[in-house]
């Protein structure tokens, strides 16, 4: 398997954007079994990360990792 990096800013990023969104995480969230809010919610991230200047590609190569 290749390798990928992603930088450590980027997973800063991430974390705290999704930090800002518990419905993805908190399983006690009224819409964590929402599929449409769940999927709202990521969609918020991308483009958080976006515009924070991350290509929507950087989120690609964390799958390589895990």
């Amino acid at each position: 398997m290749t390798e990928v990096m992603v930088s450590d800013s980027y997973y800063r990023s991430l974390i705290e954007a999704v930090r800002q969104l518990p419905v993805l995480y908190d399983r006690a969230h009224p819409d964590f079994r929402n599929v449409r809010k769940r999927n709202e919610a990521w969609k918020l991230v991308s483009e958080t990360l976006f515009k924070r200047g991350f290509s929507p590609n950087e989120g690609s190569k964390i799958s390589v990792h895990f």
